[in-house]
């Protein structure tokens, strides 16, 4: 048993200290030696002192000095008793309830004691207070270490060895929190606090598209439905996940299994309003398989026909119709197949041998030429992947002939059966039809990638889909009447060619980009680093190599051109629909005709009726806005040709104008017409759940995920987003019943508060609220048109515009923001 403190003081010492009309002495040795004190308020009102401390969750060694000053206490001490008595106290609340004294508990005025002119100069905050800002500096610590881990996708084994270097650079955290086990626990709560955000923007959007796609783990084996959300927010598209869908608990992976799971995330998951799930759902998109758009018994048909929404559009994703078109043409021709096979092959060579990744660059150090690694070229992997693997054939192509050549020479290299194939090959790439059926099919590649590139932005248009269709189509008929070429330097010499291999030293990643992408400063040394090797090979038929390509270009350029007609062809779907559409593309507009487009949103008006109605749309307000906003944008906008960048301007300075006209439009962007950005989100799927990580649940994932994939795209609309998440997460994390000695519930609640009061103007949608009676536009025709009506920068994009005032009649905006063409493709890993 442990024996208390004591500690003695003179009365007149003690009476000095002006406490004593707070406590009393309870024991007083014969010298006028202070052996025991207690404190009146703290034992008259010990009842009502304990309520408040249950209040504020107070508990541990605070409440329990509180308590041994009512019985009386043998230490003696003047800083304990300022510690006592501090403002913001118990203490000092019960002088301040029941003694009506609004001022601080009595301090020693000696002007020697430190203590003492500390607390009589800065005014102590609540004990509560301080603890719940201490404890939330600490968690922030950790919650922002985890953030780094689930964005660089990280183990969570990971977790403690970031924290660990972290406190090497004096960094203090939390004892006992470092480790996986609390990783994944906060994983959990900044998940939560996505999601809540995600539920938020939901509850209050005009309109949704979704898309969603299936696919079968690799390692695991279990059937996983990824399910995303496509949102305007101020003009700007955004595609949001929602979840990843364990098909086994829905299941199976049938037709009405996967509309469960699609149901289950939004009404279930995101508690989504079911009057606003039945009538706000504009469209879906997904890829071709019969489970998703069958005619009969597809998933999607089953999600239109209830509730009767014949409204909503199933659209087939344009990037998978390219995919289809493109295996269409080139299914039919011999020489692309065997590329393809040999593209495959080679990859897997070198993908499953160390060893051989060695030699061959070893080999292309010795001829002083750049290796790059053989990229897989099979399965859904859209245009631009296979690109990069014949654009890495091309590169390896004299190291990767030499490796052939060493392997076979070297007895004991590799098997025989291998030998016979790495012949084969060797026989193969000197002919002189498949090396220029190679560089046709990069060709023609160059410009379906660039196609694809297009129909991968999830900003694109109707239009912009078109648009490089037709742009496509253009540039590959070009490549049949070009002649036909190697992608090397030759001399032709009877029916032999001799062809000089380039190589160079520049990064292969930089190489393998247009010229235009490259600096100035590697444009004017691109000469002095390129250089021709001197290995010469000789191919062999040249003239039944060139008759054999140029048949393939007579039959396949029109192939390609015939198939890609065919899958997009969508107008044969609903014609006056997709005519209409082209609305939300303010170029198309006819300015000096007053009846153009005006057609187009009757026609849309009356198909999307009851999602429009369900905001209180009225069309005779929407043809008045819309030509009133033609007459600003013949006046303002005239040369503005970045599509989505005008539209988040006229959302941003032209709404309360013109909401009917603007809630239609946000209709027509909200529509997806391509899920790539569902097979990116299983290439992050394929990243977090590696060979190491096999064991996560199928929750996590879904933490990880929602996390991963949302938070950058919450991010680009609001540049404080991951603090403001962070500081959500912790609050929720330390007002769970389960972490009962930190949770602070009036501090949390008020802190909460303040934090989405920010956050409501920084990416949470506009919802529609009709802004104007009908009278105020009856004569809008005549509304004149000030320099108040446009804005000279855009704080929402890249666009940077200029006024410029060249004349009285007429002002118009400068811009350098460039038009929409390129897209980021869907895998960024470069080679």
């Amino acid at each position: 048993m442990s024996v208390p403190k004591e500690s003695t003081v003179k009365k007149g010492t003690f009476l000095k200290w002006s406490f004593n009309s707070d406590f009393t002495i309870v024991e007083e040795t014969n010298d006028s030696t202070i052996k025991k004190i207690k404190c009146d308020v703290c034992e008259k009102h010990l009842i009502e002192i304990r309520r408040e401390a249950a209040k504020r969750n107070i508990k541990g060694f605070v409440l329990k000095g509180v308590l041994n000053y009512a019985d009386g206490v043998s230490y003696v001490h003047k800083g304990n008793i300022l510690r006592h008595i501090k403002a913001g106290g118990l203490h000092d609340w019960a002088k301040r309830t029941f003694y009506g004294n609004p001022e601080l508990s009595p301090v020693p005025s000696t002007s020697h004691s430190s203590t003492s002119s500390f607390f009589s100069d800065f005014p102590n905050p609540k004990i509560d207070e301080v603890l719940s800002e201490n404890t939330s500096r600490h968690y922030r610590h950790l919650f922002m270490t985890c953030l780094t881990v689930v964005m660089k996708e990280m183990a969570f084994t990971n977790f403690k060895d970031l924290i660990e270097l972290q406190q090497k650079n004096g960094v203090n955290f939390l004892s006992g929190k470092n480790n996986q086990k609390s990783c994944r626990e906060f994983v959990k709560y900044l998940a939560v606090a996505v999601k809540s955000d995600i539920e938020k923007m939901l509850g209050i959007s005009n309109f949704f598209s979704a898309l969603m796609d299936g696919s079968q783990a690799r390692k695991t084996g279990a059937e996983k439905e990824l399910v995303y959300v496509k949102i305007v927010v101020k003009g700007q598209p955004v595609e949001l996940l929602l979840s990843c869908q364990h098909m086994p608990d829905f299941g199976g992976e049938d037709a009405v299994s996967v509309k469960t799971a699609f149901d289950d995330a939004f009404l279930t998951k995101y508690k989504l309003d079911v009057d606003r799930w039945s009538k706000l759902l504009v469209s879906i998109c997904t890829d071709g398989a019969s489970v998703n758009l069958g005619v009969l018994n597809g998933a999607c048909v089953k999600i239109k026909q209830e509730y009767d929404r014949q409204w909503i559009l199933l659209i087939h994703c344009s990037s998978h119709r390219l995919e289809l078109a493109m295996k269409d043409a080139f299914t039919t021709n011999k020489q692309f197949v065997e590329v393809d096979d040999i593209l495959v092959q080679i990859y897997y060579m070198f993908r499953n041998s160390g060893k051989a990744k060695r030699i061959l660059t070893a080999i292309a150090l010795t001829l002083g030429v750049v290796c790059v690694t053989f990229v897989k070229a099979s399965g859904t992997r859209f245009q631009n992947h296979k690109l990069r693997a014949i654009r890495a054939l091309i590169v390896n192509f004299l190291p990767f002939l030499v490796y052939m050549e060493n392997m076979i020479e070297n007895r004991g290299a590799c098997t025989g059966e291998t030998a016979a194939k790495l012949k084969g090959y060797i026989k193969k790439f000197q002919t002189y039809s498949f090396l220029a059926s190679v560089h046709l099919y990069s060709l023609v590649l160059n410009e379906t990638a660039h196609l694809a590139g297009v129909l991968q932005n999830k900003t694109v248009l109707i239009t912009d889909i078109l648009d490089a269709i037709s742009a496509a189509k253009y540039k590959i008929r070009q490549v049949v009447e070009n002649p036909v070429t190697l992608p090397f330097p030759e001399t032709i010499i009877d029916d032999t060619v001799k062809i000089n291999v380039l190589a160079t030293n520049l990064p292969a990643t930089v190489s393998f980009r247009e010229r235009n992408k490259l600096t100035n400063k590697q444009l004017k040394k691109i000469d002095k680093y390129t250089h021709v090797s001197n290995q010469e090979y000789t191919l062999t038929h040249v003239a039944t190599g060139k008759q054999t390509v140029e048949k393939i270009k007579s039959s396949l350029i029109p192939n390609i051109i015939s198939a890609i007609d065919k899958r997009f062809d969508m107008k044969s779907i609903n014609k006056d629909i997709y005519d209409a559409l082209l609305i939300s593309d303010h170029t198309t507009w006819d300015l000096e005709d007053s009846d153009f487009g005006l057609v187009q949103i009757r026609t849309l008006a009356e198909h999307f009726s009851k999602p429009l109605s369900f905001h209180g749309f009225n069309l005779d307000l929407c043809l008045r806005e819309y030509k009133h906003l033609k007459f600003i944008v013949k006046q303002k906008y005239r040369l503005f040709q970045n599509k989505i960048g005008f539209w988040k301007s006229i959302f941003a300075y032209h709404q309360e104008l013109h909401p009917h006209f603007l809630l239609l439009i946000e209709l027509c962007l909200t529509l997806a017409w391509s899920s790539a950005t569902v097979e990116r989100g299983f290439s992050t799927t394929r990243r977090i759940l590696t060979d190491s990580r096999i064991s996560l649940n199928k929750d996590s994932i879904n933490d990880l995920l929602v996390i991963r994939v949302n938070v950058p795209v919450l991010s680009e609309l609001d540049c404080n987003y991951e603090e403001k998440l962070i500081s959500k997460a912790i609050n929720m994390y330390l007002n769970d019943s389960k972490k009962g000695r930190y949770k602070s519930k009036k501090v949390s609640e008020k802190s909460t508060a303040k934090m989405d009061t920010h956050m409501n103007d920084s990416f949470l949608p506009t919802p529609f609220t009709g802004l104007f009676p009908t009278s105020d536009y009856q004569n809008i025709d005549d509304i004149e048109i000030s320099d108040s009506d446009t804005c000279s920068t855009d704080v929402n994009s890249d666009i940077s515009m200029s006024m410029s005032a060249e004349s009285d009649t007429e002002t118009i905006f400068e811009y350098d923001a460039p038009v929409i063409n390129d897209a980021p493709v869907i895998d960024d890993m470069a080679l």
